[in-house]
């Protein structure tokens, strides 16, 4: 299982796309630095994000069906650290992803998990510059 994951929820219109769009064509320079972005797809984890939070989409609920499951298998047979990323994380409860966060691992050891998200300076706007980190989990 990771070690380590990344949790990124960045705000529309911060890079947050061109960010996945470079982790998504460059799993092998991620590779070598003991990082994966599990996509087999470019919206792999939006579909994923969507499956979390049994959200309806234009349709593509259908094709979310078990997205989030097959994200969740490929962070537990990764041994380094893994990235999660999409805006729409940004919109999840505790409701949508307690019970479905400790399918990555065992309860008592799983990997040490980073939260990093913008967060607003007013309605309506927000820094990119800014984050909020909190790790929680494992040793």
């Amino acid at each position: 299982m990771a070690d380590r994951v990344i949790l990124h929820v960045g705000a529309p219109k911060t890079g947050t796309s061109y960010l996945q769009d470079r982790l998504f064509h460059n799993p092998e320079v991620l590779a070598t630095q003991g990082i994966l972005y599990p996509a087999d797809r470019p919206d792999a984890q939006f579909l994923a994000a969507l499956d979390l939070m049994q959200l309806t989409w234009g349709g593509l609920e259908k094709q979310a069906g078990g997205a989030w499951e097959r994200l969740a298998e490929a962070v537990r047979g990764w041994s380094g650290t893994a990235i999660v990323s999409h805006e729409i994380l940004g919109f999840a409860s505790r409701a949508h992803v307690h019970p479905r966060w400790s399918r990555w691992s065992h309860p008592m050891a799983g990997p040490r998990c980073t939260w990093s998200c913008p967060h607003a300076t007013s309605p309506g706007r927000s820094r990119p510059s800014g984050r909020r980190t909190s790790s929680t989990g494992g040793s």
